[in-house]
């Protein structure tokens, strides 16, 4: 037995707290090796007990052959395999079938008036396992029919149950298999258990035509499952659902054949399961030893459960627990041995290893330990030696010539942004401004609307260049940072009075700036000041005249939006909406045929499965025995060939609602002028914003889209519409198996999208509102480093307003004052920002006394703040 079903035995046999994070199903050969260790641990218990009980274990690993039997070579169950075995069940064999494809369980077993038909469902749903605290408490079975002795032995009626678990074990019903919701429509979930409709209820009423309802005794068990899995799986870990299907069965078994008393053998059996998996376990050195470890665990915590009960239990029950201890404790207590001492020798081999050697020191070194050997030196030496005795040569150096104003300019420009700003970087900045003052006039004079295009273009480049540049160069300068955001604002007043002439709809959205957004500018000239007014002017009367916010051109896809009345008026777009639509008619009809195509051969590969019977090898030496041939039968060559078909979904390329789909063909189509304008108005809205919320990765950006990507216009901005839900096609719900109708392969485009800024990682409308936009943090004055005040910076910033503290509440902060200041200093401090009307008669008071050195930087700053 290799090392993965080893791995498959110990997961769901012992289920541990780490699973495998995707589904470990092995094709089949992870149930095969289970069923392989049921069996050899059902012969070894049916010896180690009395010759009561023998007869009983007989019929338990009879029943266990016939299922391995039944599905050992494909997932279907054969119809000829299935009519012997119900000709079996007349000499009290009991028939246990896990028909996968329909999620259901049967228990066939004969009574004195008739057969017993159960049922019940082998995996449960993932809903339930997720949201149950511990283990799920089942009650088996779900439902049960008892059938006449003459109905079931009935040639023609065991024909027609055989072709019916035949063709339910083949054909998955999509009517029954789980779906999500996705994009509005129903798709196949493939990560959860279908429904057992087929078996628990068409079966069952079918059958109780024949014979009528049964109530049987119940097994209630404690049910633990998991549902794990990770990115990249495309189907979760879940337990087996045969070896529920087997632990349920031999179960029911036991309490049938031997009443009440048949829980307890059931207990001890699970003992000698696990008993028997640790000694392959310790029979592999490869196995982790934490596995072992656990295994160790469980197998001791399941025998002194059972030593409990055997103690708190009556006096018959008390009897037939140490009965079966004196027959099976030995080898429990064998193994436990044998794990012990497997991990204390895996534990010494470990430190052995990790042990760190000391090698021993020779007391003298050797000659050859004493030559310093410099090959490659030799020139370097001489060189230094020559240097020091006949002195360096000499360098000339050659001052570079005085450049031109518009040269250095244009050197400046084109050169890489240095980390430490030189003189030559301010004296650029300030040429760069008044040029930029040049360049809005001569823009807002051009006519028509390619000028206005070219000039909103050129304009752009200036305001990203410039504040790349300025940003760093006067950093921690407040009062250069103000004339930066003066001089953006400015060139971005140009970007808009000449996007609002190319496009007349603008008039009627705002700019999404707040009009006290230029409060905490620190601006001391006249010519500034009028500046600062004009820009507010602007603003001003920008938010008067606009109808709809910002949000209807950067965030909310409305029918309102930009993008949709743009589109109304645009017989472009409009072109372009028609020619994406009758591709994607064009391909709906294209997936159509294929289907259809693909579900002839589907039909005609049941078909030819159905009319084929299976291929078995006789043994020459005992005529009775034979086995099946897995290479040559065509049956099973035919069903395999027809559960590996499966066809790929189709996804709208744009989605039904009008206004999502002509927002896409806008950006797909966006206009250059109008990128500029709002990569401009992100830009400063980006300098203004008091915090950012990353979000979610999208999934997908627009233009990236495989089916819109052609339509696209290239374009350098960095705001797209993304979107985090993924298309079908990128998920597990990308391609569906036979028989599948049309419309769950047409689907809806399933993408939901908003604004998204790809440079920065961030989603637009979690950034658009006023009350978060200020340059007060730019504006701020930064305290020296190290500096005592910086548990007061609070105050000097520039929005300190409407949280004043009260008297109490500066008296009461006392006990938090700083080593490296005074009380004195640090009540008097946060005093004098309490109260607007008196901040200057506060000053004046304590201009006359002594309480704060107004020689310190911070008080210096606070002042400058007060003003």
């Amino acid at each position: 037995m290799g090392s993965l079903p080893l791995d498959y035995i110990f997961h769901h046999i012992f289920l541990p707290t780490n699973v495998p994070q995707r589904s470990d199903t092995q094709d089949g050969k992870g149930d095969h090796a289970l069923l392989e260790l049921l069996l050899e641990t059902i012969g070894t218990f049916r010896k180690a007990n009395d010759h009561a009980y023998y007869q009983h274990w007989s019929t338990i690993q009879r029943s266990i052959r016939t299922f391995a039997q039944l599905h050992s070579n494909s997932k279907s169950l054969s119809r000829i395999n299935l009519k012997t075995a119900f000709r079996n069940a007349a000499q009290g064999g009991i028939i246990i079938l896990h028909i996968a494809v329909q999620n259901s369980a049967l228990i066939i077993r004969q009574e004195k008036i008739g057969y017993v038909v159960e049922t019940f469902e082998a995996s449960p749903r993932s809903a339930d396992v997720l949201a149950a605290q511990c283990a799920l408490e089942w009650d088996f079975p779900s439902r049960a029919v008892l059938i006449p002795l003459h109905t079931f032995e009935d040639e023609s009626f065991q024909d027609t149950l055989a072709s019916f678990l035949e063709k339910a074990s083949l054909e998955p019903i999509k009517q029954y298999a789980a779906t999500t919701l996705k994009a509005g429509s129903n798709a196949y979930e493939s990560r959860d258990t279908t429904f057992p409709a087929i078996i628990g209820q068409l079966l069952l009423t079918i059958l109780e035509v024949a014979g009528h309802q049964h109530t049987p005794f119940l097994t209630r068990k404690r049910v633990r499952d998991e549902v794990c899995w990770s990115d990249g799986a495309e189907n979760p870990w879940r337990r087996s659902p045969t070896w529920l299907v087997l632990r349920v069965s031999i179960q029911r078994i036991l309490c049938s054949l031997m009443g009440s008393y048949g829980v307890f053998h059931y207990k001890f059996f699970m003992c000698s399961l696990m008993s028997s998996s640790c000694h392959k376990f310790c029979g592999h050195e490869s196995f982790p030893g934490d596995q072992l470890q656990f295994a160790r665990t469980k197998l001791a915590r399941r025998v002194a459960k059972l030593e409990a009960q055997s103690v708190a239990s009556s006096s018959e029950v008390s009897a037939l627990i140490q009965s079966l201890f004196d027959r099976n404790g030995k080898s429990f207590e064998d193994m436990l041995r044998m794990l012990n001492k497997n991990l204390e020798d895996r534990g010494t081999q470990i430190r052995h290893c990790h042990t760190k050697k000391v090698i021993r020191l020779p007391r003298r070194a050797d000659d050859n330990n004493t030559v310093l050997s410099l090959r490659h030196s030799l020139s370097t030496v001489n060189d230094i030696l020559e240097e020091i005795w006949y002195g360096g040569p000499q360098y000339q150096v050659h001052l570079p010539h005085s450049q031109s104003r518009d040269a250095r300019y244009s050197t400046w420009v084109n050169a890489d942004p240095r980390n430490h700003p030189s003189t030559t970087d301010y004296y650029c900045l300030a040429d760069m401004e008044v040029r930029l003052a040049e360049e809005i006039k001569e823009a807002l004079t051009a006519s028509g609307k390619g000028d206005w295009n070219e000039a909103v273009l050129k304009l752009r480049w200036h305001l990203q260049f410039y504040q790349s540049r300025a940003i760093s160069a006067y950093k921690d300068n407040p009062e250069q940072l103000s004339l930066m955001l003066l001089t953006l604002m400015e060139v971005w007043m140009g970007i808009d009075s000449l996007v609002v002439r190319i496009f007349p709809l603008m008039k009627d959205y705002g700019h999404g700036f707040p009009l006290d957004l230029m409060y905490p500018l620190k601006v001391s000239k006249l010519s500034d000041m009028y500046r600062l007014t004009r820009i507010e002017e602007y603003l001003r009367a920008r938010k008067m005249n606009a109808i709809y916010p910002l949000s209807n051109v950067l965030g909310d896809l409305t029918e309102s939006c930009f993008a949709v009345r743009y589109f109304d008026q645009c017989e472009e777009m409009q072109t372009l909406w028609s020619i994406i639509w009758d591709a994607n008619d064009t391909a709906k009809a294209d997936k159509a045929h294929e289907l259809k195509e693909q579900s002839k051969i589907y039909e005609t590969l049941v078909r030819q499965a159905s009319e084929t019977a299976c291929l078995f090898m006789e043994d020459e030496h005992d005529p009775l025995k034979r086995r099946h041939d897995d290479r040559r039968c065509k049956k099973h060559y035919f069903e395999h060939e027809a559960s590996k078909m499966w066809i790929g979904i189709y996804e709208d390329l744009l989605p039904a609602d009008d206004i999502l789909a002509k927002s896409i063909v806008f950006e797909l189509l966006l206009p250059p002028a109008f990128a500029a304008w709002r990569d401009s108005v992100w830009q400063l809205l980006m300098l203004a914003r008091v915090d950012s919320i990353p979000g979610q990765k999208p999934t997908l950006l627009l233009r990236e889209s495989p089916g819109l990507r052609q339509y696209a216009q290239a374009t350098d901005t960095s705001m797209t519409l993304a979107s985090t839900p993924k298309l079908f096609r990128r998920t597990h719900y990308s391609r569906c198996s036979f028989p599948v109708p049309l419309e769950k392969i047409c689907l809806p485009h399933a993408l939901k999208y908003k604004m998204f800024d790809s440079e920065h990682g961030l989603w637009v409308s979690g950034h658009l509102a006023e009350q978060q936009k200020s340059f007060a943090a730019i504006c701020s004055a930064s305290l020296p480093p190290k500096s005592a005040w910086v548990s007061l910076k609070r105050y000097i910033h520039p929005t300190f307003h409407d949280v004043y503290p009260s008297a109490n509440e500066i008296v009461a902060s006392q006990t938090r004052c700083p080593n490296g200041l005074t009380i004195a200093e640090y009540t008097g401090f946060q005093d004098l920002r309490a109260g607007t009307m008196i901040q200057w008669v506060k000053l004046l008071r304590e201009l006359a006394s002594s309480n704060i050195n107004f020689g310190s930087v911070e008080v210096n700053l606070l002042v400058t703040e007060l003003a």
